[in-house]
């Protein structure tokens, strides 16, 4: 490229000094000395301004470049913060380390859509098999017979971190929560149509207002989770521990509750209850609410 450009300017630096004369003859007369001067001028005026042109050629090809360079080296920027934060969360060790490497991936995601949901995968997937493997002690507090112990701090950052990214990536692969750790999770008003929560722990879970079209909580624990004015609408609850959960004003029609468990759980102005699959075999006692006027399955109809 730079050859030829080199190439084109002696030419027309040439075509300066040794045209204008020849060009004079052109009408026939003999060249005057202000005849070849004005084509010389003419010729100047041609050159520059093809340098100019030239010039602004070479400027945006170095830009390009430039930019191409610094794309590159953003990317392998970006390649080796993503291996270092993924090692430190891997850690065995210091739980700041693997913070570290938390709030690393995070910042990744925050600076590069392209990476974004593979960070988000990245941190699910720590979720679902560091989330629920590490022995954690017992602490005293209980509902409804249910022990909550305490969850290591980077397990929390990480929940804390998906939540925020979750928002940021509306079109993304399906959700895999499975066997995740997601007590107290705050998923308001999001859309998590058809992810998978099997045998996840969601005690406590904010799931008001949330979209859970066709999502899978199979063996999952709900204690005292909120899915208030919640759409889940085909999910499967089947063998799921709802004691307590609230699900008021949720829409359940083609829900499957294939063996759950409704004790103590508030279904007051369920919609679609009467569509919903398997209420035949649910376990409830007398402090389940149910819809006005609806008569579970084993109790005497009270308008009989």
């Amino acid at each position: 490229m730079i050859l030829l450009v080199l190439t084109g300017v002696i030419a027309l630096a040439a075509a300066v000094v040794f045209l204008p004369a020849p060009l004079a003859w052109l009408d026939g007369t003999k060249p005057t000395v202000a005849a070849v001067q004005a084509n010389r001028q003419a010729l100047l005026w041609m050159a520059g301004g093809l340098i100019a042109v030239v010039t602004l050629l070479l400027a945006g090809f170095r830009d390009r470049t430039s930019r191409q360079k610094l794309e590159l080296d953003r990317d392998a920027n970006r390649t080796t913060r993503y291996t270092e934060a993924v090692t430190q969360l891997g850690t065995t060790g210091s739980v700041a380390i693997r913070l570290g490497g938390a709030y690393a991936l995070e910042r990744i995601a925050q600076d590069s859509d392209r990476d974004r949901p593979v960070v988000l995968n990245v941190l699910m997937a720590y979720l679902r098999h560091d989330g629920l493997t590490r022995e954690r002690p017992r602490d005293e507090r209980q509902q409804f017979g249910y022990w909550e112990h305490e969850r290591p701090e980077d397990v929390s950052a990480v929940l804390t971190i998906v939540t925020r990214l979750l928002g940021m990536i509306p079109d993304r692969e399906l959700l895999q929560f499975d066997r995740a750790d997601l007590r107290h999770a705050d998923f308001f008003l999001m859309d998590l149509t058809e992810a998978s929560f099997v045998d996840a722990d969601l005690y406590d879970a904010n799931l008001v207002g949330t979209t859970l079209l066709n999502a899978n909580f199979s063996g999952a624990t709900l204690w005292t989770a909120k899915l208030a004015d919640a759409d889940v609408r085909g999910a499967k609850f089947r063998r799921a521990n709802l004691t307590g959960v609230d699900l008021s004003g949720a829409d359940v029609a083609g829900a499957d509750f294939y063996e759950a468990n409704l004790e103590w759980a508030n279904l007051s102005h369920v919609q679609g209850l009467d569509q919903a699959d398997h209420l035949e075999s649910v376990q409830f006692n007398s402090l389940t609410i149910w819809p006005e006027g609806f008569v579970p399955h084993g109790q005497p109809d009270p308008s009989v």
